[in-house]
């Protein structure tokens, strides 16, 4: 049987116990180190009534030891819940999973915190469940289409899946670093710095995000996955002159990039300097690895080619369909959500795409059509990114729900380019995609405002209500 995540650690451990697994600020956790503490808090999990399956979430600081606290809540059988503890929704999240116990950790505390039920006054040596892959071993919080948070339930062969698949694909090789600065609870990084890392043995340096730019710089390493919009700031900070070699640490070798779309330009630009920004395509549901840009293989302008062991297909409508090992079983006690997403064992991701000589092409959400008021519905994504490609706009929205015509609203570099050029750039696209006009921002979108979520992805309804007199101005 494959082994689950502890047995993975307690492996490693038994044949490298120095090996640095964690660092975090001055602290270096080695493997045996992490695979004792995981056994600790697992007896201490069961010491408080912890019974196999039962969800337990996760209130961790971000440069908590999360390999130890994952695979301690695994080894006791229980369903991690991450959260992040400075949003809003957390209780509710929690609230949903059902959990009675939470696990609190900060940067000064070695181990992990047990909360929300009294220690067992019978202490005695516990006998650790048997896991298998098809039971559930996260509840990992996605947004519905009303913003209310859903729970997709992941099992340990769905990650374990999808994260050694990422692993196989890397070209990892003895003396790599993993930087990871994105937020844990989020699928992405818990899939691609985290568990895959220790599936291929890789270090992770763990750091702030407001540090990550210096961190790059002074940790060297070999391995990132990150937004677009780092990408971007490392652009400008090369074209005012810092070297690039610098800005990245001299060793990185090819940088991940998820979360939102990649504009082709950024692409090519690090591409010609010899640093390939590798994108991939995947979602929660699909926990969360679809398909992926390798060092061996990737294409600009494309979400790579779909991973080993998983199906794409393309509905009638244009809809990306996926069938494979990593896809969810269902969300957490919400089965008419179940029956909506999952048909046959095919998800339906609610994206659209095509498939272009062997690599996925993605082309924005079904949700994200604009109804216009001829009834005609248009796909933003093709004139956004066409847009991008000049490289003078940073960002480009199209709105228009409602409307007779859609209008593209772009942020530049300064006062650099012009309407009429966003415009040229427009003409390769089908006259149905195209926008009316275009209308440049007055100021950055903003996570705060809710604009943005946390890994740069688009809140377009938000964006269009805050832009609406700018773009559909009132005739006097």
């Amino acid at each position: 049987m494959t082994p689950m995540f502890a047995g993975l650690l307690e492996g490693w451990a038994t044949e490298a116990p120095d090996a640095p697994v964690w660092l975090a600020g001055h602290r270096i956790w080695r493997v045996r180190q992490v695979a004792q503490h995981a056994c600790q808090l697992a007896t201490r999990l069961i010491h408080h009534g912890l019974k196999p399956g039962e969800p337990v979430s996760l209130h961790l600081a971000p440069e908590a030891c999360w390999p130890a606290i994952v695979a301690g809540v695994w080894k006791a059988g229980g369903i991690i819940v991450p959260v992040d503890p400075a949003a809003g929704d957390a209780g509710r999240v929690a609230a949903l999973a059902g959990t009675r116990l939470r696990i609190h950790s900060g940067a000064s505390r070695n181990g992990a915190h047990v909360l929300g039920s009294p220690l067992s006054t019978k202490r005695s040596r516990v006998s650790f469940p048997e896991v298998l892959p098809g039971a559930v071993a996260a509840l990992m919080a996605t947004s519905g289409s009303t913003g209310e948070p859903r729970l997709v339930a992941l099992t340990h062969g769905n990650l374990l899946h999808t994260a050694g698949v990422r692993a196989a694909l890397a070209d990892h090789r003895p003396g790599d670093l993993t930087l990871s600065w994105l937020p844990l609870h989020h699928a992405y990084a818990f899939s691609a710095d985290l568990l895959k890392s220790v599936i291929a043995r890789v270090p992770v340096r763990r750091v702030a995000p407001a540090r990550i730019l210096k961190a790059l710089a002074r940790f060297h390493p070999t391995h990132l996955h990150a937004v677009p919009r780092l990408y971007e700031k490392i652009r400008e900070k090369a074209l005012a002159g810092v070297p690039l070699e610098g800005l990245t640490g001299r060793r990185l070798r090819w940088a991940g990039c998820g979360g939102a779309p990649l504009p082709a330009w950024l692409a090519a630009w690090f591409a010609s300097r010899g640093l390939p920004l590798l994108e991939g395509y995947g979602l929660t549901e699909a926990s969360p690895l679809v398909s992926l840009n390798t060092p061996r293989a990737h294409r600009i302008g494309t979400a790579g080619a779909v991973v080993p062991g998983t199906e794409v297909r393309i509905a009638g409508d244009g809809e990306i369909l996926v069938k494979g090992p990593g896809v969810m079983p269902g969300y957490w006690n919400d089965p008419k959500a179940t029956a909506e997403a999952l048909e046959s064992g095919w998800l339906r991701t609610g994206d659209l795409g095509r498939i272009e000589d062997g690599f996925l092409v993605v082309n924005g959400r079904k949700k994200d059509l604009l109804a216009l008021s001829t009834g005609r519905k248009v796909p933003p994504l093709p004139a956004e990114m066409a847009a991008m490609a000049i490289p003078w706009v940073r960002r480009a929205v199209v709105c228009g729900h409602g409307k007779p015509y859609p209008v593209l609203l772009a942020w530049r570099d300064g006062a650099a380019g012009s309407e009429e050029e966003i415009m040229l750039a427009m003409e390769r696209l089908d006259k149905r995609v195209r926008p009316g006009r275009v209308v440049f921002a007055d100021r950055p979108l903003s996570v705060e405002r809710g604009e943005l979520t946390e890994l740069g992805k688009l809140k377009r309804s938000v964006i269009e209500a805050h832009w609406r007199e700018a773009l559909w101005p009132r005739v006097p």
